[in-house]
C-alpha cells in the first residue's frame, strides 16, 4: 500500500491556516491510482517533482495547478424519460398529447371570450370589447370564473321558473301582493338591508305562493315577514333580531308562527333558497356597458318599480335587467331610439337581442309613468333621497322619450 507522505515547506510554516484540499496519491507517473477523495478526478494534485508522494496543497499562489479536462459521457438519447414515481414515460407521445390539450383549451377559451379586436356586426362600426380585461389580475373579481358564474345563474332560472298567473287558483289577489311588496320595501328600509335581501326575499314569497295554493289572506303578510327572515339570513352579514320582525308588523303574529312559517317555506322550496334576482344581473349589465352612477340609480329605481307588477313577475329577471340598462341609459342620455344604446358587445355578452325585450323595455317605461300617481309610493320616497342622486324626481322621466313609448299615458300592467 503506498504511504502517504506529509510534506511542509519552511516558508509555510508560519503561514496563515487555510482549508486543507487533500490531494489523490500517485504510485507512479506510468500508474496513476483512480481512487480520489470526494469522488471527484477534478481535485487530482500531481507531485511532478516527487513521483510517488502526496502532497498537502499549500496557497494557491505558490503552487501552480494543472487543471484537468474531464469530459462528460452522456447516455445515447432517448425519447424516454421517467416521472417521479419512476414510471417511464414516452416524450414524444407527452409532448403531443400536451401540445393536443394546450391547442383544445384555447380553443374553448375563444369559443367563451371574443379578443378586444374582433367586429361582429355588419351595421355598425363598433367592436365587441372584453368588459372584463382590465379586471384579470384582480382576485376579488374573479373574471377568468365570471362566463361559468353567468351560465350557471342563467340556468338556474330555468330550473325555478314563475308562471304567469300564479296567484289565480289562492286566494291572494295582484293587490294584496302590491300592498304586502310595499310594505316590505319600506321594512327593508328602515332596517338598512342590502338591495340583495329584498329581490330575494320577493322572489321566495312567489315561489312559495305558487307552490301553495292553500295560502290565506290572513297569513299573507307573515308570509312576506318570514321570506324577509330567511333573505336576512342568507344576505345579510347582521340580521334584525326576530322580536323586530314581530315588532313592525305591530304584533300580527307572534315568535312561534314566525318560526313555524320560516321552517315550512324552506320546506315547500326544498332548501334552494338562492333563486336569480333581476339586481345580480343589472350590475353584470351596467359594467359590460361601463355607466353612470346616475344610471344605474335608475336602473335600481325602475327594478324595485317592477317588484310592485305583477304582470312582470313571471318575467326572467335577467330578461327584465337587460331591457332596465338599455331604458336608463337611453333615457339619461336621452336618446330617442333606445335600440342605439344595446352594442354589439351588450348583446354578446348577455345573449339578448334588442327584439327579445323590446316589449318589456315599453311595459318599464309605462311602470315609471305610473309610478307618479300610484299609491304604493314607498320606492318613489326612497329614490328621492340624495343617496340614490334623487333619480325618481329627474325631469328626464318625463322627457321625450317616455312619451313617445307611452304614448297613451295608459300604463299596460296593472292599476
Amino acid at each position: 500500500m503506498a504511504t502517504r507522505v506529509r510534506h511542509i515547506d519552511p516558508d509555510q510554516e508560519n503561514a496563515p491556516k487555510v482549508n486543507v484540499v487533500k490531494p489523490t496519491v500517485i504510485l507512479n507517473k506510468e500508474t496513476k491510482s483512480n481512487r480520489t477523495f470526494g469522488g471527484d478526478r477534478k481535485n487530482t494534485i500531481q507531485n511532478e517533482n516527487k513521483p510517488g508522494t502526496g502532497k498537502v496543497m499549500g496557497p494557491p499562489k505558490d503552487v501552480p495547478l494543472k487543471k484537468e479536462v474531464i469530459k462528460k459521457v452522456h447516455p445515447p438519447a432517448s425519447n424516454n424519460k421517467e416521472n417521479i414515481f419512476g414510471q417511464t414515460i414516452n416524450k414524444s407521445i407527452n409532448d403531443k398529447l400536451i401540445r393536443q390539450e394546450s391547442l383544445q383549451l384555447k380553443s374553448k377559451l375563444n369559443d367563451l371570450k371574443l379578443k378586444t379586436t374582433t367586429t361582429t356586426t355588419t351595421k355598425s362600426n363598433q367592436l365587441v370589447y372584453d368588459p372584463d380585461l382590465k379586471d384579470k389580475e384582480d382576485p376579488q373579481l374573479v373574471a377568468e370564473y365570471i362566463v361559468e358564474i353567468l351560465s350557471y345563474v342563467r340556468n338556474a332560472e330555468d330550473e325555478f321558473p314563475i308562471q304567469e298567473n300564479f296567484l289565480n287558483e289562492t286566494k291572494v289577489s295582484y293587490k294584496m301582493r302590491s300592498t304586502l311588496i310595499n310594505w316590505l320595501i319600506e321594512v327593508h328600509q328602515n332596517f338598512n338591508l342590502e338591495l340583495d335581501t329584498l329581490h330575494l326575499c320577493i322572489s321566495i314569497v312567489d315561489r312559495y305562493c305558487q307552490g301553495n295554493k292553500n295560502v290565506e289572506r290572513n297569513i299573507y303578510q307573515l308570509i312576506g315577514t318570514a321570506a324577509l327572515m330567511v333573505a336576512c339570513k342568507y344576505e345579510e352579514i347582521y340580521l334584525p333580531d326576530i322580536s323586530d320582525f314581530v315588532y313592525v308588523s305591530d304584533n300580527a303574529f307572534t315568535k312561534k308562527q314566525l318560526f313555524e312559517m320560516e321552517l315550512d317555506i324552506v320546506k315547500k322550496l326544498d332548501f334552494r333558497v338562492n333563486y336569480p334576482i333581476s339586481i345580480f344581473f343589472l350590475r353584470r349589465y351596467n359594467r359590460i356597458a361601463v355607466v353612470k352612477a346616475e344610471q344605474h340609480s335608475l336602473g335600481k329605481y325602475i327594478l324595485e318599480l317592477a317588484l310592485l307588477e305583477y304582470n312582470l313577475a313571471h318575467v326572467k329577471p335577467s330578461m327584465i335587467a337587460a331591457a332596465t340598462c338599455c331604458l336608463a341609459i337611453a333615457v339619461i342620455n336621452e336618446v330617442m331610439e333606445p335600440r342605439r344604446c344595446w352594442t354589439p358587445t351588450l348583446t354578446y355578452y348577455t345573449n339578448y337581442k334588442y327584439s327579445d325585450f323590446k316589449d318589456i323595455l315599453v311595459e318599464l317605461a309605462h311602470v315609471i309613468v305610473k309610478a307618479e300617481s300610484s299609491k304604493y309610493t314607498i320606492a318613489r320616497e326612497k329614490y328621492s333621497s340624495a343617496k340614490y342622486q334623487k333619480i325618481s324626481l329627474n325631469f328626464k322621466l318625463k322627457g321625450p322619450l317616455i312619451r313617445k313609448l307611452t304614448p297613451s299615458q295608459k300604463a299596460v300592467c296593472n292599476k
